[in-house]
């Protein structure tokens, strides 16, 4: 079994790239299930409310971390080469 320190060296680079990606899925469903938990208990209407400040606090972190590991600002929010790609890029990137 491999230990902490040496836990990546049974993942080849592709291994890897895979793992991140589901790992970023597994977050979104973490989500979902956390507020329909919520929403179980507390109803719709207290559930976006806590969902709403639970956001908040989540995008901030989620975005410095992401701004630094791929090197971007963010800007009023929002990533700043977003900001500054062509409309149509953006919304090839909601559409396709």
């Amino acid at each position: 079994m491999a230990t902490m320190d040496k836990w990546d060296e049974q993942f080849t680079q592709e291994d890897l790239a895979r793992l991140v990606v589901d790992m970023m899925h597994r977050t979104v469903v973490h989500h979902v299930f956390w507020f329909k938990e919520v929403e179980h208990q507390m109803g719709t209407e207290e559930a976006m409310k806590i969902f709403d400040a639970a956001y908040k606090r989540s995008y901030d972190t989620q975005m410095k971390r992401l701004g630094k590991f791929f090197g971007f600002e963010m800007v009023e929010g929002v990533p700043k080469p977003f900001l500054e790609m062509p409309r149509e890029k953006l919304l090839s990137l909601l559409t396709d």
